[in-house]
């Protein structure tokens, strides 16, 4: 399996060499060795996707956010975030990603309106719904937060993500039961995930 993986890269790097104009093939470049190296090896490959892209794949610009939070670069993410939505005003995952950096970051007052910008750009983007739950959440506001919750579950009734910050919501706000409800309908789904702080 080691080997496989090896042998991918070795592909993929001949490719690129090749091609290093592709996002793409630099985008299957930074997967191959960041699940080869488990690290943020993989962050030069992602810089380049967005370089070489017009604008550059989505992807790219959340996974190396993800890589700069997780290496403790702030200001790195909430750059590649705001070169995301530069480059794509009109995209509701550009603003998502913007927003979430923004909240991971410590800036919740100025995530909100990237999320609701999402939402305003397509109304059924549930990722921003549900991240626009999690402020309110954060914030003690209850009510709004289930609100934003119960619209992801009209339009996606097996949305699990959903249920579970439901089920959490009843917890934290005393309704006992309204929470073991949620938490009787998640156990009837396989495997739920953990629940993310924040979508990018």
């Amino acid at each position: 399996w080691l080997r496989s993986k090896e042998r991918a890269n070795e592909l993929f790097e001949s490719a690129t060499a090749r091609d290093p104009d592709s996002a793409t093939l630099q985008m299957e470049l930074a997967f191959t060795r960041l699940v080869q190296s488990g690290s943020t090896d993989a962050s030069s490959e992602l810089e380049a996707a967005i370089d070489a892209g017009t604008p550059g794949p989505i992807q790219a610009g959340s996974l190396l956010a993800s890589l700069q939070l997780r290496a403790g670069d702030e200001p790195g993410a909430r750059r590649t975030a705001n070169v995301q939505v530069q480059r794509r005003p009109d995209s509701a995952a550009a603003h998502n990603l913007l927003g979430a950096v923004l909240y991971l970051t410590g800036n919740s007052d100025r995530a909100r309106p990237e999320f609701e910008r999402a939402l305003s750009l397509d109304p059924d983007y549930l990722v921003a719904m549900h991240n626009i739950a999690r402020i309110d959440a954060a914030n003690g506001d209850f009510d709004n937060a289930k609100r934003q919750l119960n619209d992801v579950l009209a339009r996606d009734p097996e949305n699990l993500a959903a249920m579970i910050g439901l089920a959490r919501l009843g917890r934290r706000a005393g309704k006992d039961e309204e929470a073991l409800r949620w938490y009787e309908k998640i156990r009837t789904h396989a495997d739920p995930p953990l629940e993310p702080l924040m979508e990018l």
